[in-house]
């Protein structure tokens, strides 16, 4: 057979096929008609990809602003939720405190004034029992704040820590894998750019591409993949956005209601409690009227059995003979805490019936069994000032006098 005579050397560059295989060379060739179609579809295809990324940005970003904008509403409101249990907590120790100070204090108070007599020990009588009662009340309100308003109060804080920890931490991670999975999106397209370019110089060069990172079919894939990776991270977290919300307020109502229902429960027993202890300075003032300094000042000294007529003996002339003295100005005085019933109609002394001794016999009647006055005889030490009687001293002397004689006189 005859050699296959060598083809002719091109006599144009524009003739010169393309070729990889000598370095340093740069061949050209002419680009065909279907060539040129294909390329004017890819660049299409590549203003599109353009403008669909562009466009899934800004949705992106304006789908991440409502995202971090929810996140922080949720983890706020967690933050003022955990204050206001823990303060709620606060609340209910400090107060309890108080209360079981207050209660010690009127144990004292009742203690106080025990040694007074007469008309003072009457009047403080009530108080000290009005300071018992009052000690009651705050030793109640303390037991109830803390055997069951503290235990709800801790366990609403437990509850809603655990609950607005969970919701947080949802939030967070909701957050954090939208916008990791947003990154993948934007790292994948940047490299799809970058292939692009490289491809286009390697054709403008008429040389292969320099690696497979810079292929366009393949860094399209990668960028199709991470799209769909977004999507499928957007459609588990769909819902995330309103059902974190929804368990958020769920969780703070809770906590609210809780803390209304703590603090109603201690203002309504503590404003039974304030009008109790105003009844009780209101009892006491009326008390403290009914205190006569006069007569019980006068009282410690019948009682030690002195008279005003002892203290004035020694002043009198020598050899003068004493007056006759009636059953008081003997020493006849029936102590205060001995008697504890009137001695006419015999009904028992109290805060509202209090104890009165006659002037004249000594003994203890109620206010109205010895409501009379009458001036006594000198030696009964009074001045010849009218003087407290019970209805039989009363009587006697009207009837002395009425005869013409006199006591002791």
């Amino acid at each position: 057979a005859t050699p296959t005579t060598p083809a002719p050397a091109p006599t144009s560059a524009a003739s010169v096929p393309a070729t990889y295989s000598s370095p340093g060379v740069r061949p050209t060739r002419t680009i065909s008609e279907e060539e040129k179609a294909a390329l004017a579809v890819l660049a299409e295809q590549r203003e599109k990809l353009r403008a669909e990324y562009n466009s899934r940005r800004v949705v992106g970003e304006a789908e991440k602003m409502v995202e971090e904008k929810v996140a922080s509403a949720l983890q706020g409101r967690a933050s003022v939720g955990m204050h206001g249990v823990k303060d709620l907590l606060a609340f209910v120790k400090g107060n309890a405190d108080m209360e079981d100070a207050s209660a010690k204090n009127y144990t004292r108070f009742a203690a106080l004034f025990g040694s007074e007599t007469g008309t003072t020990n009457d009047a403080l009588l009530g108080y000290s029992s009005s300071c018992k009662s009052l000690q009651k009340l705050h030793a109640d309100l303390n037991n109830t704040l803390t055997s069951v308003e503290l235990k709800r109060a801790e366990e609403s804080l437990a509850a809603f820590e655990d609950g607005a920890k969970k919701v947080s931490g949802a939030a967070t991670t909701m957050v954090t894998d939208l916008q990791s999975a947003r990154d993948k999106v934007e790292r994948a397209y940047q490299a799809q750019e970058k292939a692009w370019t490289d491809s286009e110089e390697a054709d403008k060069q008429s040389t292969r591409v320099a690696s497979v990172d810079s292929d366009p079919w393949l860094a399209g894939l990668r960028y199709q993949t991470a799209v769909k990776a977004l999507e499928t991270v957007q459609a588990t977290h769909g819902t995330d956005l309103g059902r974190l919300c929804t368990e958020m307020k769920a969780h703070d109502l809770k906590r609210l209601e809780t803390l209304k229902s703590v603090l109603r429960s201690y203002a309504e027993a503590r404003r039974n409690l304030l009008q109790k202890e105003l009844q009780n300075a209101d009892e006491l003032c009326g008390m403290i009227e009914k205190i006569e300094p006069a007569s019980d000042s006068h009282g410690f000294l019948a009682a030690a059995d002195i008279s005003d007529l002892d203290l004035v003996k020694k002043e009198e002339p020598a050899g003068e003979a004493a007056q006759p003295q009636a059953a008081a100005s003997l020493g006849v005085w029936i102590p205060d805490e001995a008697v504890r019933q009137c001695n006419k109609c015999q009904l028992a002394f109290g805060m509202m019936r209090r104890k009165h001794h006659c002037r004249r016999c000594g003994h203890v009647f109620c206010d109205k069994c010895s409501s009379r006055t009458c001036v006594l005889p000198q030696s009964f030490g009074f001045n010849q000032q009218p003087q407290r009687v019970c209805d039989a001293c009363a009587d006697t002397v009207q009837q002395m006098g009425a005869e013409g004689g006199g006591e002791g006189d």
